[in-house]
């Protein structure tokens, strides 16, 4: 699954050893990744991050925020992220035509598995610090703390973690059939799995049969977790499921969706190889990176 399965070996229960920590970024193999503006720098030529030595660090000057470690590759060679200051100016520093900062959506496509997890990883530690600088506790400005991976508040000791957001993703079946839905946000012949926010106190189950009611108005009974995926943008965590549909009739929250239809396996089929022609409109569904597609084939695949 794109996002996971990342093969590093993030060493959490070290990153409150400062001394390590500071071994590990004066090693002499040690590597850099880059950010700026939630964008990493990659490699030019190269659909891969640019690895930078982390004994160039110095020649970057103040940066806006790390060095946060990530931990170990499969070489053993840490991995530490920095992201530079919006201002900094890239084509007079040692990354000239090096390669380019680039959105992270419109590289993953590219990109291997194990970079895309890595990149995943400091993505949404960047941007929780930037949202996340003052404390929740007492509005006081609070301190990295653990390499990156802890918040500290100076004037009342609240300690404050990065945070994941949980969200019911389903494909909800009935009769050799699923149902999808056009988002507002998408464009009009792109059609997913409905997706929603886990409440605070509600179960992943509840949460899917909630928000498939409030979004199509479709009952559903069963709810099979089948899956899931970290999406860095920034810290949700897609939990997949397969939801079984009790009623059929669709009555969409027009604020939330803009269209809903229930659609054939062989169309599914289709859609997931390029796109399907119905009534000579078009029709596309998801991306392999988003796991909206896994779950239609997984579904795709009980069926054969």
């Amino acid at each position: 699954m794109p996002f996971a399965g990342g093969k590093l070996d993030r060493e959490s229960g070290k990153r409150n050893d400062a001394a390590y920590i500071a071994e590990q970024l004066a090693s002499p193999n040690t590597e850099l990744i880059i950010f700026q503006n939630a964008k990493p720098f990659f490699a030019k030529d190269a659909n891969a991050p640019l690895r930078l030595l982390a004994s160039a660090l110095p020649q970057f000057g103040k940066i806006k925020l790390g060095p946060i470690y990530l931990g170990k590759d499969n070489d053993s060679i840490p991995l530490f992220a920095i992201e530079l200051s919006a201002s900094f100016d890239v084509d007079n520093s040692i990354l000239q035509g090096m390669g380019e900062f680039a959105e992270l959506r419109q590289m993953m496509m590219r990109i291997s598995h194990e970079d895309l997890a890595m990149l995943g990883v400091a993505r949404s530690l960047f941007d929780w610090h930037g949202r996340h600088g003052y404390c929740a506790n007492c509005g006081a400005s609070s301190d990295i703390a653990e390499a990156g991976w802890k918040r500290i508040c100076p004037d009342c000791n609240t300690e404050h973690f990065p945070r994941t957001d949980p969200v019911a993703i389903m494909l909800v079946v009935h009769d050799g059939k699923c149902l999808l839905g056009n988002s507002p946000r998408f464009p009009r012949a792109f059609y997913s799995c409905l997706a929603g926010f886990i409440e605070a106190g509600e179960s992943i189950e509840e949460a899917c049969r909630r928000e498939v009611f409030e979004e199509v108005g479709v009952m559903v009974s069963d709810c099979e977790i089948i899956g899931n995926q970290p999406w860095p943008f920034p810290s949700q965590l897609m939990i997949g499921l397969i939801a079984t549909a009790t009623t059929t009739e669709i009555s969409i929250d027009a604020e939330e969706i803009a269209d809903a239809r229930w659609f054939s396996k062989s169309q599914i089929a289709e859609m997931l190889d390029g796109g399907t022609l119905i009534d000579s409109e078009q029709f596309f569904g998801p991306p392999k990176v988003a796991i909206a597609y896994h779950i239609m084939q997984h579904w795709l695949e009980s069926l054969a």
